[in-house]
């Protein structure tokens, strides 16, 4: 049985930015060096940590250092 691969062109251009993001100041309202709050709710009790916002990144992913 063949088989046919349709490849769109979106979103091969979405994995190849992905998959190399560049570094930016600000996205979806947040920016570097900006405070945040993330909580951890896979296991109880519910925890909450601090941790500030180091490096921003185009693909919406962000390097945090938490407060420990």
């Amino acid at each position: 049985m063949l088989q046919k691969a349709i490849v769109s062109e979106e979103p091969a251009r979405r994995l190849a930015l992905s998959a190399d993001p560049a570094r930016i100041s600000e996205k979806w309202g947040f920016r570097e060096k900006q405070r945040v709050s993330a909580q951890a709710v896979a296991t109880l009790p519910i925890r909450q940590f601090d941790a500030t916002i180091l490096y921003l990144w185009s693909d919406g992913t962000a390097t945090v250092k938490f407060d420990f």
